[in-house]
């Protein structure tokens, strides 16, 4: 099991965001103990959210765009 600072390394965020993700019910975690409690995670269910995270779409290039001064 993973602790949430660990599972925040794997995947680049901070340890609030992977909290975050998993109070959204986006990534499963285990909570033990009493109260609050301690927060585990599966490292396949930390790699299933990765996975659940791919996209193989790229956004389109604007053609024309041009950046504004205000001058």
């Amino acid at each position: 099991m993973l602790k949430a600072d660990q599972v925040a390394q794997l995947l680049g965020l901070s340890r609030r965001a992977v909290y975050d993700l998993a109070d959204a019910g986006l990534l499963a975690c285990y909570r033990m103990g009493v109260g609050a409690g301690a927060v585990r995670f599966a490292p396949e269910d930390v790699e299933a959210y990765r996975a659940s995270c791919r996209s193989t779409v790229t956004r389109p290039q604007v053609s024309g765009a041009s950046i504004s001064t205000g001058a």
